[in-house]
């Protein structure tokens, strides 16, 4: 900036991030690529720490992405006067060079890539090669992709190792805040297999191993997985039980659900503030006149609380509420069937659609949302 006079004046570092802090993912995500002195500001771990802190209270980031490797970083911004509820998209880079190294020459590409999950700001994609002339069977192709920092490498899978739509495997990306390890899971056929994440790219298939501690045979898993204080958790069917896989310790435990009656269902698990939240429904006679009921656990990860009720809902919304704020009077709710983002305000029961900007609406209807923390930890390592 410059003073009175026209002379130019640096700005003391500590005011600079301090401001630079408040800006939104997006604005970052674009200064970076044009300004050395940012891109040495945010590396430091102190600036990611603000930067996550201050966001998450301004602004919900989410990551949309199509089966063809398009994918938009999407921000809701709380304290927007926009009386429309807009959501901004911003196009990302999600078929960086990595893509075009797989080694499956003896198989034939389908062009189905899924978005499986986010962690720490990588993204795990999962793409699907046929290995027979019906594309009947198939084989797995797994790439982490950092779209903020354009990294991405592969995720070496057993050799022969093949699928079919009965025996989908199912995958899910860690991290384990203690031994500072990112780890990926794959279950199949009730057999959970663990693989150890090498940021640096040096990945060998021989890093799968299995994990015999747990009979998962009498255990049936719904829904997808969340992650919460270094721990994989899914509900478990029957049982009403919540499974939890501790990372750093590659070891399993049973988690109590609130105690329901009869007819009550539990939906869907969620993560929001660093606490754990269920929803459930009343599934008799398909009666949702009692709305989704959302419980939180307590820190005593034993005892649940009722927090509130979302009233006008029906089941096969595939709903997953992303973050509260207003203090409480609104939450922020991702449909997955009707491929929309909501604003649902608990004072009047309403629920707005939020309108997506920059987004083709035929190509929304084809997206998959996952909820997205940018991180811009090693910025300098581009590829």
């Amino acid at each position: 900036m410059t003073d009175d006079d026209g002379r130019v004046v640096e700005l003391p570092t500590e005011l600079v991030r301090e401001v630079v802090s408040w800006l939104p993912a997006s604005t970052l995500l674009r200064c970076s690529r044009s300004l050395a002195s940012l891109n040495r500001m945010i590396l430091d771990p102190h600036f990611v720490n603000l930067f996550q802190s201050r966001n998450s209270t301004l602004c919900t980031t989410i990551l949309g992405f199509c089966c063809d490797k398009v994918g938009f970083l999407l921000e809701y911004h709380h304290n927007d006067n926009d009386k429309k509820h807009s959501v901004f998209a911003h196009e990302l880079d999600m078929d960086p060079p990595c893509f075009s190294q797989d080694n499956n020459t003896n198989s034939t590409a389908l062009n189905v890539h899924e978005a499986v999950n986010s962690c720490n700001g990588w993204v795990l994609i999962r793409s699907k090669y046929s290995v027979d002339e019906f594309d009947v069977l198939y084989t797995d192709s797994l790439h982490l992709v950092n779209p903020v920092i354009r990294r991405c490498f592969t995720i070496p899978c057993e050799t022969g190792l093949w699928f079919d739509d009965n025996h989908k495997p199912e995958y899910v990306l860690g991290y384990g805040p203690k031994t500072g390890r990112y780890k990926l899971v794959r279950i199949v056929n009730r057999v959970f297999d663990v693989f150890d994440v090498a940021l640096d790219g040096n990945n060998s298939e021989n890093s799968w191993r299995r994990i015999n501690d747990f009979d998962y045979n009498q255990y049936d898993l719904v829904g997808d997985p969340v992650m919460l204080n270094g721990g994989m958790h899914w509900l478990l069917a029957k049982v009403k039980s919540i499974l939890r896989f501790d990372i750093d310790k590659e070891k399993f435990d049973l988690l109590p659900t609130p105690l329901f009656t009869k007819h009550m269902c539990i939906d869907s698990l969620y993560v929001m503030g660093g606490l754990l939240y269920i929803g459930a429904y009343n599934y008799k006679f398909m009666d949702f006149s009692l709305g989704l009921v959302i419980w939180v656990m307590k820190e005593d990860s034993s005892t649940w609380s009722c927090v509130s009720v979302i009233r006008d809902f029906c089941h096969f919304e595939h709903l997953e509420i992303v973050q509260v704020f207003d203090g409480g009077k609104k939450m922020l709710m991702m449909s997955h069937s009707k491929k929309n983002l909501q604003l649902y305000d608990r004072e009047t029961g309403e629920r707005t659609t939020l309108i997506m900007r920059g987004i083709n609406p035929k190509m929304r209807k084809r997206m998959t949302f996952l909820r997205f923390d940018p991180s811009f930890l090693s910025l300098n390592n581009k590829i």
